[in-house]
């Protein structure tokens, strides 16, 4: 993996990358400098959501390699991005009509919000979560 931080750097990766290989495409992200990542533990009944907590990445997002240290209650995402994060959630819950625990992964930055990922099912953090947390939103139907 490279890190492109001009149009050079970018060229000469992927020029480098293509006389490994021809055949084989070169996947390219967008990292967002100065992003929180955060996960979402919640549980939810038919698309309602009846319990969720928020947790946020102590690193900032694309730091960690799985080994991540997260905290609850969030410190650094203010009250406009947190209501971001609960429509979000509220919003894929319901979209997937998710019924038993669910984990979502996002990235805020400048009270943008984006989810990168959903995974319907228990997630190994939610016990956690759910039985250590400062913040425990109970959302009403």
């Amino acid at each position: 993996m490279n890190v492109a931080h001009s149009p050079q750097d970018l060229e000469t990766y992927l020029k480098s990358a293509s006389d490994v290989s021809k055949e084989h495409p070169v996947v390219i992200s967008k990292f967002l400098l100065e992003a929180k990542e955060i996960d979402v533990d919640a549980v939810a009944c038919d698309g309602i959501i009846l319990c969720l907590a928020v947790c946020e990445h102590v690193e900032n997002a694309g730091v960690h390699s799985g080994d991540a240290t997260l905290v609850t209650p969030t410190q650094d995402i203010n009250p406009q991005t947190l209501q971001k994060i609960m429509a979000i959630s509220k919003a894929v819950a319901g979209a997937l009509e998710v019924t038993g625990p669910f984990n979502m992964q996002l990235i805020a930055k400048v009270n943008g919000v984006l989810c990168f990922c959903t995974v319907v099912m228990q997630s190994g953090a939610l016990f956690f979560s759910l039985q250590s947390c400062f913040y425990l939103a109970t959302l009403e139907h």
